[in-house]
């Protein structure tokens, strides 16, 4: 549809108003046809990583670096709003962790008798090895414990965080670590 089809009929025919529409219409249809790259948030499965790139840094996303594909990048920025929402909760640190494919279990003092305001995270290597190809290493173990840190709430404290990884021989394997030190715990 052009610009003069949406004219009222009394201005169609006049010749000042037909100049003004031919030497406009061209930067208007170019206008309309960029439209379309304005429309991010309904096209982030279309657009390049580094539009993505730039989409993590304008919505302040957290755990940016650990997205191991371009599926958890935008994963991650389609949820971004709602994580932001819930920053601060039990449900914010585990879907994160969902969203990059890492999976794990949050429990909070009061369902484990610890102190006010504490809680303990473990990860379960099992499932997350199966669902991604993450590893687990101490430079992981570190961006995690930020991650941890950014959606937590501001009062809580992280009083444990544990890998924890079983074989289906019978034989299983558990390390973890302390927000003030390292333990590591195996058992044959």
């Amino acid at each position: 549809m052009s610009i003069k089809e949406l004219l009222p009929v009394s201005l169609r025919e006049d010749e000042k108003i037909k100049a003004l529409i031919e030497s406009i219409e061209t930067y208007l249809e170019k206008a309309l046809t960029d439209v379309r790259y304005t429309l991010i948030l309904s096209r982030i499965d279309q657009l390049p990583e580094p539009v993505l790139d730039l989409l993590a840094w304008q919505f302040h996303i957290e755990g940016w670096e650990l997205a191991s594909s371009i599926e958890e990048k935008r994963a991650l920025i389609k949820s971004a709003i709602e994580l932001h929402r819930y920053k601060g909760t039990k449900w914010a640190i585990l879907e994160v962790l969902r969203l990059l494919k890492l999976y794990g279990e949050v429990k909070e003092w009061f369902e484990y008798g610890g102190e006010p305001h504490h809680f303990k995270l473990t990860i379960s290597v099992n499932r997350t090895l199966q669902n991604s190809n993450v590893v687990l290493t101490r430079e992981l173990e570190e961006k995690l414990l930020e991650l941890v840190s950014e959606y937590k709430n501001v009062r809580s404290w992280l009083e444990e965080f544990r890998v924890q990884a079983g074989i289906d021989t019978g034989f299983a394997v558990a390390g973890g670590i302390k927000a003030v030190g390292v333990i590591r715990a195996g058992a044959v």
